[in-house]
């Protein structure tokens, strides 16, 4: 089956890497609305401090803790095609960084049981993310290249080069207690 003119072949390539965090990210969020502001940033700010003894407790140093800017602001309310300020509110939110993942749990429960804060779920991490990232890449490439023989050859062509790589894509997911890379990409061959 021989081609005529220039012909070229666009496979698709993947590759995974799996493997075991070894820190995680909590943010924290507390939230206060009152008549006004003074009040709610002192209720925001008691809470806060119930969440730095639970982390200081448990090994948390205050360099693990980063905390964004006190936000205050209005509470409005339409009443009768009216806006009407029914509150102050005083919002902030702390991001702990947990450098011992087996800390992760103790850590999530002491703050699941301070009431009036939001937990979001924690987001892993590793320490070497970016080299594991590239390592997906590679293997995504061998993974194009390896089909892009195959095609080849089972149409009776030779591969003369590559004419282009496109990255669609890494992606980081946490499954089944694993950080999972995936990395996408698409090589487009020219054969004759």
């Amino acid at each position: 089956m021989k081609s005529t003119g220039t012909s070229t072949l666009i496979t698709m390539g993947k590759g995974e890497i799996k493997l075991f965090p070894d820190s995680a990210f909590i943010k924290v969020n507390v939230e206060n609305t009152d008549d006004w502001s003074g009040s709610a940033v002192a209720r925001t700010s008691s809470k806060i401090a119930d969440v730095k003894t639970i982390l200081e407790k448990n090994s948390i140093m205050p360099s693990e803790i980063e905390i964004a800017p006190l936000i205050i602001s209005s509470d409005i309310e339409t009443e009768r095609g009216q806006l009407m300020l029914s509150g102050e509110k005083a919002e902030e939110t702390l991001t702990v960084h947990i450098n011992r993942i087996e800390n992760v749990s103790s850590v999530f429960m002491l703050l699941s049981s301070i009431s009036g804060i939001r937990i979001e779920k924690p987001e892993f991490e590793h320490s070497d993310l970016n080299k594991h990232k590239e390592e997906a890449l590679k293997k995504a490439v061998k993974d194009a290249l390896a089909k892009g023989k195959i095609l080849a050859e089972a149409a009776e062509m030779k591969v003369n080069g590559i004419e282009n790589i496109t990255e669609n894509g890494v992606t980081t997911s946490c499954e089944n207690g694993m950080l999972v890379i995936k990395a996408e990409i698409e090589v487009t061959f020219a054969l004759s």
